[in-house]
Formats: structure tokens, sequence, C-alpha cells
């Protein structure tokens, strides 16, 4: 871990106490440890668990973006099922 990055977001909690969110994945391979392995942990632990939030990332894949070019839009299957209009 040395000189690696973590990043991690401070927010103001309940009575505004600060509460820190980090990600485990990062935080568990940088250790050399299974992200799957410490997230089964953290939902056994009766301490932790009551405090532990699961957040999933999504992509949004915006018409005319690079990432469309590149990767097309997922919720058209075909040319022809485009809606009238739509270009990429």
């Amino acid at each position: 871990m040395h000189g690696d990055s973590l990043t991690a977001d401070r927010v103001a909690g309940d009575y505004g106490a600060p509460v820190v969110f980090a990600p485990v994945r990062p935080l568990a391979e940088c250790l050399g440890m299974s992200s799957t392995g410490q997230r089964d942990r953290i939902a056994r632990d009766d301490v932790v668990s009551d405090v532990a939030m699961i957040v999933r990332e999504t992509r949004t894949i915006m018409p005319g973006s690079r990432a469309a070019a590149h990767y097309g839009n997922p919720f058209w299957s075909s040319e022809g099922s485009r809606p009238a209009g739509a270009t990429l």
C-alpha cells in the first residue's frame, strides 16, 4: 500500500458525526485479499453488518458518446430497432 491511493468519502452523518465511506474491493485487492471474502466477513460481523452498505456502480452509455461509438447501445439490439432519428 505504500504510495497507493484509496478513494473514500467523508460526509456528515446523524447529529453531525462524520461518516466515512470506503470501497472494500480496492482495499482488499491492495492487501492481496479476496474482496468477495471480505464482503462475506462484513456481512457475518454483528457490529459491522449493521452499518455497512453495499453500493453497486452502474454505467450509462449516452447516445453520441465515445463509449456508444465503441460499444454500441445495449438497448438497441440492431439497426432496425433504434428509435426514429436516433444516431450514435
